[in-house]
């Protein structure tokens, strides 16, 4: 790209590695939730799920007492519409979008 004064400069080069201890995709299956069921994976012991609004306020949330495996998530009544889905323990957090129907 070239300025307005004929002066071109390139930007650093930065390289982005995923850590191989960290899991990547998706955690809720399916994404849009028809019937208030959230079907959760845990590959790994997590202690707490909250659903977040697009707002950024927690509509719900539930101890997982170091949970791991599948389990599934009964929703109250919420409005349709998108949320974040999100895990976490003392060490990491993981988000996913999901849409409710």
């Amino acid at each position: 790209m070239v300025d307005l004064d004929g002066r071109s400069a390139y930007s650093s080069t930065i390289i982005i590695r995923q850590d191989n201890n960290s899991r990547s995709g998706n955690f809720v299956s399916p994404s849009v939730i028809n019937n208030a069921v959230l079907q959760v994976r845990l590959d790994e012991a997590f202690t707490g799920l909250q659903l977040v609004n697009m707002e950024g306020r927690v509509v719900y949330h539930q101890t997982l007492s170091s949970s791991s495996g599948h389990i599934a998530v009964y929703l109250p009544g919420l409005p349709h519409g998108q949320y974040l889905v999100r895990l976490y323990n003392n060490e990491k957090q993981l988000t996913q979008k999901i849409i409710l129907q």
